[in-house]
């Protein structure tokens, strides 16, 4: 398929009037959310509460957007072809990142002048020094470094996102360019290891400080599995309003993508149920009073109604939900469960950081909601102007994607391999990976005084008629270099579809 193919119906098609919607509902969320903050502040301990309300607001961006980068660098980690077009949906999201920075710096500046809100204890120097246990962690808990580790995150995290959607839109211009594919899949191992450290430590510094005394080794990868559902979530959502509003055709998403998608989130929220319930089980089982307070504020008091409601939004619902085959490929229930996610991902916020505030059990006002919808139609308002023009394949991408989804339907999907171009169709009898041999038309015909039917019977039987297709002995050895893929292939072993 020629590159205009690609680039005209994805880049040049003006957006349709339906995706207003998205522009209006980012402004009412931003304006109203502004509103709800200003009002909060004049109540009695507003500024505190909306300190707080503010940084759970911060974590949840924060979450939706590194997920999406973690998502992009692990379709380059896997050569991964069949989500070339979902894949821009996530840069989408990566590229929010800028965000992410600026709706840090109030935290920033809470952490610096704002000790009278008492978000971090450990700023409290006279606490500190009355507490051996912080007065050991002392050398990791202080603002300074508390503040370099803090830019060295967004270092990280801003040159990696720009560093993926950068590369990737300028193979929307330079058609047939494979070095800059090479690029992103070479520094994707590097920045997965990087994530992997940057998430764990800043989550115990921005989130598990606000309780100083508590510690939990699992908390590092219970954040993970909260970004990576979040995240597929906020995908799967934006791809289906996509799709259904005509910004991305149906040509390049089909129900194959959505089916992955919907798979791919069902594995995550049992990854994230897993995750929770192993560190619940964990610290219940060694029953150290150092560990197990944290938990026992939690399921206490009314915070035990939060508790019970966190477990059915992140994780009973969702999997009862997209238990079925049918469920992963409808765009209505997958577009209901993952608003669901997105909110269960809120209130998961919301139990890690309000029981410091509130201790005998949540108390919700405008100083949590307000900062929490503010920043969502902020959010929303840079998606929409960085979606102008309908999201899209590059040339040499777009390629590669009609290659693999041109081929039968019960081949499409996460195994399916790209055999021809459009219009071609393979030679009877022969598919990619396993060589087949005619029916037998004839009964009784010996095998080895018919040529069509030599390698189907053995040791000189005949086959009884209408004996179903038999594969001919599999033979190794001969490879083939799949384009475009830079997968090495035996081109007669079925093993090697699982291995793309």
């Amino acid at each position: 398929m020629s590159q205009s193919s690609h680039s005209d119906p994805a880049r040049d098609v003006p957006a349709p009037a339906g995706s207003r919607w998205v522009f209006q509902a980012g402004v009412t969320l931003a304006l109203l959310g502004l509103v709800l903050t200003v009002v909060g502040l004049l109540f009695p301990d507003g500024l505190r509460r909306t300190a707080y309300g503010h940084l759970i607001g911060f974590a949840f961006i924060r979450t939706v957007v590194l997920g999406a980068t973690l998502l992009v660098a692990l379709q380059h980690l896997t050569k991964a072809i069949w989500s070339v077009v979902v894949r821009r949906v996530m840069e989408m999201f990566s590229a929010q990142i800028w965000l992410v920075a600026l709706l840090f710096i109030p935290v920033m500046a809470i952490a610096w002048v704002g000790h009278g809100t008492g978000m971090f204890p450990w700023l409290d120097h006279d606490y500190v020094a009355t507490n051996h246990v912080l007065h050991g962690k002392e050398a990791y808990l202080n603002l300074h470094f508390f503040t370099l580790r803090a830019v060295g995150y967004f270092a990280i995290w801003l040159f990696f996102a720009r560093f993926f959607v950068r590369r990737s839109l300028r193979q929307d211009a330079q058609a047939g360019q494979t070095s800059l594919t090479h690029s992103m899949r070479r520094l994707s191992a590097p920045f997965v290891i990087l994530f992997a450290g940057t998430i764990t430590f800043a989550g115990i510094d921005w989130l598990m400080s606000l309780e100083p005394l508590w510690f939990s080794t699992m908390f590092g990868v219970y954040l993970f599995a909260g970004a990576m559902v979040s995240a597929l979530a906020a995908v799967t959502l934006t791809s289906i309003k996509l799709m259904d509003s005509g910004r991305m055709g149906r040509d390049l998403i089909n129900h194959n993508h959505i089916y992955n998608l919907g798979t791919l989130l069902f594995a995550f929220t049992v990854f994230w149920g897993y995750i929770a319930f192993s560190q619940y089980m964990l610290i219940w089982y060694a029953n150290m009073p150092e560990e197990s307070f944290y938990i026992v504020q939690r399921v206490s008091g009314g915070w035990v109604d939060v508790s019970v409601a966190l477990a059915l939004a992140r994780f009973v619902l969702p999997f009862l939900a997209l238990l079925s085959r049918r469920a992963k490929t409808d765009r209505r229930r997958l577009v209901m469960i993952s608003a669901f996610i997105l909110f269960g991902q809120i209130l998961d916020l919301y139990w890690l950081v309000g029981p410091q505030l509130h201790k005998a059990g949540p108390v919700i006002g405008p100083q949590e909601i307000g900062p929490v919808m503010m920043y969502i139609g902020l959010m929303l308002l840079s998606l929409e102007l960085r979606s102008q023009g309908g999201p899209g394949a590059g040339p040499h991408e777009a390629e590669e994607h009609d290659r693999r989804h041109d081929a039968p339907a019960h081949r499409r999907g996460l195994l399916a391999l790209p055999h021809r171009r459009r219009g071609q169709h393979p030679p009877p009898g022969r598919r990619r990976g396993l060589q087949v041999h005619p029916r037998q038309e004839r009964p009784g015909l010996h095998p080895r005084r018919h040529p069509d039917l030599h390698r189907q019977g053995r040791k000189g039987r005949a086959l009884p008629p209408g004996h179903a297709l038999q594969p001919r002995r599999l033979r190794h050895g001969r490879h083939r270099r799949l384009q475009g893929q830079g997968a090495l292939l035996h081109e007669e072993d079925p093993a090697a579809l699982f291995r793309l």
